[in-house]
């Protein structure tokens, strides 16, 4: 839901929009590139103030950009990009003299679908030049929260300068930290896992004097982040826009900071809702390019060191335990130190590590003084700006809870009370307000399950929330609140559940890895009730080109290799040409097998049995492995 019928960005940065953009604009406009890239054009050089007699009516007290609300109009579409300052980033950065951050990334992107200019000359000529693209839309979507236009786009100057440079099949773009070097690339960002064979890799190209960043994976409650050590990226995880990581982010020691997750990007000709500890990856990325654009020889244990000190204390940064990062990012702060040091770099970089260079105290007062004025008016476009000095101000000092408290209450007296718990949970968080927040977002579509997560992991939830999430929550909430309940819900109504995900096809990349948890590591049941579910609905499902229940079945497989084995055989007896297809798939060369995958497919290939084609599929998949990883 859209909140005004006309919309406009007069207030925001003082330009105006066509009116035909504001009268005409629908969700089915969203889909033409051009159309709403032409709309989204602003200026980013006026005042808030920009308003004068006779626009009121042009002014959104929160800036919806034409774009649809979440939770039926209690967040706003760009929650995420407020709350870090994305707007007020660019307004400051807009005049100022930045170095382009060039960025590389191991995903494919589809360039055309990438504003030009964000592109590299190499990159361009690629598009220029009979440029054909075959791909998932992940990588593209991923880069257009760095480098796409505003509202999408976090970073004011930086461009894609290398796509895929751990493909197999000509190496890339870029193949060694000296070609990174030559190159210029300065930020290099990945929202997908980086496996044994890159490690070094990554070592050698931040050695180099690149920042690597990287998505913590979505795969919570894991607790270990595979191939995640500070050592070789910065990790970031999700913030939901409840105030604490989201259900399905995963955490751990080497989680550097939550950014938040699920907000708008651009790929496969549409503009979507894209989430994930990707999405949120992306906006630390962004941020960064500002930062190296700055202070273009800033290393990584630098940029690093920035985002922890200045970061926004979110509920996370108070745990004894940092398993979920020191807070979430603070894009505008991060570009008021990084502008700050700039003026004496690189002899400042001494400064880095001082309290005294986060100190914005003075300036946030100001900015109050300025918010206190227009406190009492009832004009839009001054109310706008009274949220946009206060939120500034906040940005500048977020410790100071009396602004937390005054933007909350904005927010609220708006009808955006997501908006207003974020900001509220930086207050604190009772379980009563946790129990009463959970069962209010149980059905939503996108943060069901966040508050429990947090409720459980750190107070002391009653059996009943517990069980009653059980019974009538969805699918996450169901593994993970059993996960944490420690013994208090009875392991069969868990397992009846779990079987239930796969018999149903519920199980997709997220819940699969909560199953391994709750299934396997915490209950300790066997898998091979579970396997006989598979066999039941297997013929069923290969008949599809991808479904995610048969490819979680694959994986069960190395929890109990007698009944793995069984499995396997028993469905490549059938000679399905559709099974092996989606076999061969699960096994492929790009990751390390366990041990309990390496015996089964040992097993296997002794068999007699089974054809001799299979067999040699068999010896292919583990000549590859030794290959690769020995």
């Amino acid at each position: 839901m859209v909140k005004n019928t006309i919309i406009s960005v007069a207030c925001i940065f003082g330009t105006l929009i066509p009116t035909t953009f504001a009268s005409d604009l629908t969700v089915e406009v969203l889909d033409s590139v051009e159309s709403i890239n032409n709309s989204l054009n602003l200026s980013l050089e006026s005042s808030n103030l920009g308003c004068t007699q006779g626009q009121e009516e042009s002014c959104e007290l929160v800036e919806s950009h034409g774009f649809e609300d979440f939770e039926n109009g209690e967040l706003s579409p760009f929650w995420g990009h407020e709350f870090v300052g994305v707007d007020l980033t660019q307004k400051f950065l807009s005049n100022k003299e930045l170095l382009t951050s060039k960025i590389a990334t191991s995903e494919l992107v589809n360039l055309s679908e990438i504003p030009k200019e964000k592109l590299s000359e190499k990159l361009k000529d690629k598009v220029n030049n009979d440029y054909s693209y075959s791909g998932g839309s992940h990588g593209t979507r991923v880069n257009n929260i760095i480098l796409g236009n505003f509202p999408i786009g976090v970073s004011s100057k930086a461009e894609l300068s290398a796509t895929g440079i751990f493909q197999y099949a000509d190496n890339g773009f870029l193949v060694n930290s000296d070609a990174f070097l030559k190159e210029g690339i300065k930020v290099y960002q990945a929202s997908e896992s980086v496996f044994d064979d890159k490690i070094d890799y990554l070592k050698k190209i931040i050695k180099s004097g690149v920042v690597t960043i990287r998505s913590a994976g979505n795969r919570h409650p894991e607790t270990g982040i595979e191939q995640s050590s500070p050592e070789i990226s910065i990790i970031v995880g999700q913030l939901s826009p409840l105030g604490v990581p989201s259900a399905s982010s995963s955490e751990g020691e080497s989680v550097t900071i939550l950014a938040p997750g699920r907000n708008y990007s651009f790929g496969r000709g549409k503009y979507k809702v894209f989430g994930g500890t990707s999405g949120a990856q992306s906006i630390v990325a962004g941020c960064v390019a500002n930062v190296t654009s700055l202070l273009p020889s800033i290393t990584q244990d630098e940029v690093e060191l920035l985002i922890i000190k200045s970061s926004i204390p979110t509920l996370n940064s108070k745990d004894k335990a940092k398993l979920n990062g020191h807070g979430t990012v603070n894009c505008y702060k991060l570009a008021r130190v990084a502008y700050a040091l700039k003026q004496d770099w690189p002899k400042s970089r001494l400064s880095i590590k001082s309290n005294d260079t986060y100190n914005f105290l003075d300036e946030s007062k100001e900015l109050i003084l300025k918010a206190k004025e227009l406190e009492k008016s009832s004009e839009l476009c001054k109310r706008k700006a009274r949220l946009d000095f206060l939120r500034e101000a906040f940005l500048l000092n977020p410790t100071n809870q009396s602004i937390v408290a005054e933007i909350a209450d904005l927010y609220e007296q708006s009808g955006y009370s997501l908006n207003s718990q974020l900001y509220k949970s930086l207050l604190g968080l009772d379980l009563e307000d946790a129990i009463s927040l959970n069962d209010k977002y149980s059905d939503s579509k996108y943060f069901s399950g966040d508050i429990l997560r947090y409720s459980v992991a750190h107070q002391n939830t009653p059996v009943e929330i517990i069980a009653k999430a059980l019974i009538s929550s969805d699918e996450d909430t169901v593994i993970y609140a059993s996960l944490y309940s420690n013994g208090k819900v009875d392991s069969n109504l868990v397992e009846d559940q779990l079987v239930n995900l796969v018999f149903n096809g519920d199980i997709d990349g997220y819940n699969y890895s909560l199953f391994e948890k709750a299934y396997f590591e915490s209950n300790s049941l066997s898998a091979k009730r579970l396997l006989n579910t598979c066999s039941e609905k297997t013929r069923e499902w290969e008949k599809e080109e991808y479904n995610s229940s048969l490819t979680s079945c694959l994986g069960f497989i190395k929890y109990d290799s007698e009944s793995g084995i069984e499995y396997l055989k028993r469905e490549l007896l059938r000679d399905s040409k559709s099974f092996l297809a989606y076999f061969k798939n699960y096994f492929q060369s790009y990751r390390k097998f366990i041990q309990s995958e390496l015996t089964i497919l040992g097993m296997l290939k002794e068999d007699s049995d089974l054809s001799r084609t299979i067999i040699e599929e068999i010896n292919i998949i583990l000549r590859e492995q030794r290959e690769n990883y020995e």
